[in-house]
């Protein structure tokens, strides 16, 4: 009964684009870590960001 219901809905399709969607997003972001924070110079001024006054952290 429900299998009938379900095979002729149109909205079954938005949940796949969302999770192609999601996964594309993880693939990304997994990829600009292993890539893209090669340099260890860029690497350490992102860690050290949370760290700065300079940018006017949480000591306004």
């Amino acid at each position: 009964m429900f299998q009938q219901f379900f095979q002729d809905s149109p909205l079954l399709v938005w949940p796949l684009v969302g999770l192609a969607v999601f996964l594309l997003s993880f693939i990304a972001v997994l990829l600009h870590v292993a890539f893209g924070l090669r340099d260890r110079r860029k690497r350490d001024h992102i860690a050290s960001l949370p760290l700065d006054d300079e940018n006017g952290g949480a000591s306004r």
